[in-house]
Formats: structure tokens, sequence, C-alpha cells
């Protein structure tokens, strides 16, 4: 997919994006080794472009220190006031990040790949996962909380890495039909 980059600048910062689709906004958050052709290499971009407007955002390499900025930086440029995010390992935890800071800004939140301690008590509708793909739907904290998370559990094979990002994206498309549907 040819993917064209915008910039949102702001107090020095330049945060490239891409905006792709129309609908209910979805923003992708990927992981602090990643950049937003992750998303696309998993083949998320164009899937959920189809129903949704995706904006996938490249956090940089502080991706802990600044993620929340530079969030707020590209929705702001976008005049986005409410999206679900999804972040991916460090890329959860900003969209964890924004959802405590910026109350409203995070509709509801998609993380994977993030230790249980740091699915904390989350004040909107949450869908977390993990490495073994295996999905569970928290819809507040007492569920996230005794949910055992399986980080340790890596594909053996390409095969088994596309069955989990498939098994993955049925429970979050269930997900996203109800928040942004439901």
């Amino acid at each position: 997919m040819d993917l064209r980059r915008k910039v949102a600048p702001h107090d020095g910062r330049r945060t490239a994006y891409v905006t792709l689709g129309d609908g209910p906004t979805i923003v992708m958050l990927p992981g602090e080794r990643h950049t937003l052709d992750a998303w696309d290499g998993v083949g998320y971009l164009e899937r959920y472009a189809a129903a949704y407007r995706v904006i996938a955002i490249d956090l940089g390499p502080d991706v802990l220190d600044d993620g929340v900025a530079r969030v707020t930086d590209v929705l702001e440029e976008e005049a986005v006031s409410a999206a679900v995010l999804w972040g991916f390992q460090e890329g959860g935890e900003v969209a964890l990040a924004v959802a405590r800071r910026r109350p409203g800004l995070a509709s509801a939140l998609i993380c994977g790949g993030l230790p249980l301690a740091e699915v904390l008590k989350p004040r909107v509708p949450m869908f977390a996962y993990w490495a073994s793909g295996e999905p569970f739907a928290a819809e507040n904290s007492r569920t996230a909380e005794t949910m055992a998370i399986d980080s340790a559990v890596i594909p053996g094979s390409p095969e088994d890495g596309f069955r989990m990002l498939d098994r993955v994206a049925v429970g979050v498309d269930r997900f996203l039909d109800n928040v942004c549907r439901g």
C-alpha cells in the first residue's frame, strides 16, 4: 500500500503519520522498535481503512517520553476530538497514558503485548491481547485484572504468526463493532 505521510509540527516536534479511510477514527500506535509501516505489513491498515478512518502514527525513538504529546499533536492537526486508540507494546503504554492524561480523547482502547500490570483500571471499553494471540475483552478493571497474560508464547513460524494475527483481528472486529457501531 502506498503510504503518503503527513507531518504534524508542534513545539519543535515533527510527527509523521498517515490517514486512510472514513468512519469512526482508530489511531494505531506501533511499538518502540517499529514504525507505522508495521501496521501495513500485517495488513491492518487496509483491513480497517475499509470501514474506519485510520490514523497510524510514527511515535519516534522516544516513544514513552513524548508519545502522549505526539498523539495529541496529530489528533489536533486532524481535528479529531475522540478516537479508539490501538497500541502494541510501547504503543499500548502510550494509548493507556493518553487515556489517563487526556480524558475524553480515547473513546476505547485496544492494547497488545502489554504485561497485565500495565492494564490499569481503564475508564473506557478496552480489548487486550498478547503474544499467544488469545484475546480477552475487558469491559472493566476487574475483568482485566483477573486475566493471565501469556507473554512468553511466541509464534514458531511465519504461518503461526499470521494465524495469530487473524485471531486477533477477529476479536478486534467484534470489539470495534460494539464500541463504534453498537
